[in-house]
């Protein structure tokens, strides 16, 4: 999967975490066909 933060790409594999910070514009995209799981903590 291919993700944008602040219009900077990150090609994340299976297992990998990312931490996206507050605030910053971000994007996803799906290079194969993948699952993701998203988890939000205030």
């Amino acid at each position: 999967m291919e993700i944008k933060i602040g219009g900077n790409p990150y090609h994340v594999k299976s297992g990998e975490i990312l931490v996206m910070p507050p605030d910053i514009p971000h994007g996803l995209k799906a290079i194969v066909k993948c699952k993701m799981l998203l988890t939000m903590i205030k």
